[in-house]
């Protein structure tokens, strides 16, 4: 039996999205997380290569650009810049999987999470590569989000979890 079609989630707060790990795995979704900036340019270029798949891809706007432990043996400066960096690392990388990529909305459908979707950069930047950003906030973050998720990824038939995404 093959894995049902799979979910890529890139975050590096798993405690804040969990609920939505949980919520993709109960509709029948193989979810696969990536907790930065580094892992999830790997997921993307495999995507273009035809090496992996996604029904879909959920990604942080605010995500580390590498782990602690590459960050300690590459020696990395972790100062004002490297945070400024990680605060849009999510936008640099619909960019690199739309532009750089060139992964169509077809090939791989992405939709951002960020406590800044009002920003205009935010906005600026997404907007032309067709990616909805969805509000995350203490006070019920899934609401938006989950409603997407109601259109886009219903809940599989046990039939469909045999399918490759």
């Amino acid at each position: 039996m093959t894995q049902p079609p799979t979910v890529l989630v890139v975050d590096d707060q798993i405690g804040e999205v969990l609920w939505l790990i949980r919520d993709l795995q109960g509709r029948g979704y193989h979810v696969v997380h990536a907790t930065n900036e580094r892992t999830a340019r790997q997921r993307l270029l495999a995507v273009s290569l035809g090496q992996e798949s996604y029904r879909l891809a959920i990604v942080d706007i605010a995500v580390a650009i590498m782990d602690i432990e590459d960050m300690v043996r590459e020696r990395v400066n972790f100062d004002a810049r490297f945070l400024e960096d990680s605060a849009v690392a999510g936008l640099r990388l619909c960019e690199y999987a739309r532009n750089e990529l060139k992964l169509s909305k077809r090939e791989l459908p992405i939709v951002c999470l960020s406590i800044r979707a009002r920003d205009k950069d935010v906005e600026t930047r997404l907007t032309p590569l067709g990616i909805e950003v969805f509000e995350r906030d203490s006070q019920g973050p899934e609401q938006s989000i989950r409603r997407y998720l109601d259109q886009h990824l219903p809940p599989l038939k046990p039939d469909q979890t045999s399918r490759k995404a």
